[in-house]
């Protein structure tokens, strides 16, 4: 995964769609940084679902809810490291990392995934932004290296899966502003 390309790119897109805005203004909004973590949490904990249950997913029916969901919390990563303008340091810090996931279950490697989450919100509370980079950085090598182990191609379900976003009337903001509609 190069980071430097992805992160940059993925949040452009995601500035592009109206993610990073006020819905009624359009005014550029700084994100909630323990809240972006959480969301890239609950994609690992869907992931650990469609893993556990053998469920095919929702939106890209040819892929597996575990392959799409491990792509999901990629792609909220990629766009949080771009938007935090932590693409160098996050990218600097990934090729430190051997081979995380050899001896290990699949759950207990999604475990490792949520627990560089958490240190990495730990780091963010305490102004320590290296040590934030450092564990975005081992979460994102973590997922694909778990798609090495698992025999997927993390980028080109990222890819399919982007495309799907593009599309989805759920995602634009004139259906995301109102009641009910999906704020993040």
């Amino acid at each position: 995964m190069n980071i430097e390309i992805l992160a940059p790119e993925i949040h452009q897109a995601n500035v592009d769609a109206g993610w990073w805005s006020d819905l009624n203004t359009g005014a550029r909004i700084e994100r909630n940084v323990g809240e972006l973590l959480m969301l890239a949490v609950t994609e690992i904990r869907e992931a650990r679902e469609g893993f556990a249950f053998g469920h095919q997913d929702d939106h890209l029916p040819d892929r597996s809810m575990f392959e799409v969901e491990l792509a999901d919390a990629a792609i909220r990563l990629l766009d949080m490291v771009g938007g935090l303008g932590l693409t160098q340091k996050v990218s600097a810090y990934a090729t430190e990392f051997e081979n995380m996931t050899r001896f290990k279950a699949v759950e207990t490697i999604l475990f490792d995934i949520v627990d560089a989450l958490a240190t990495a919100m730990e780091h963010h509370r305490k102004g320590r932004t290296d040590e934030m980079a450092s564990n975005l950085a081992r979460a994102l090598v973590i997922i694909e290296q778990l798609s090495v182990y698992c025999d997927f191609d993390l980028m080109e379900v990222i890819s399919e899966k982007r495309a799907y976003n593009a599309n989805r009337a759920d995602h634009k903001p004139e259906n995301r502003i109102k009641a009910g509609g999906k704020r993040v």
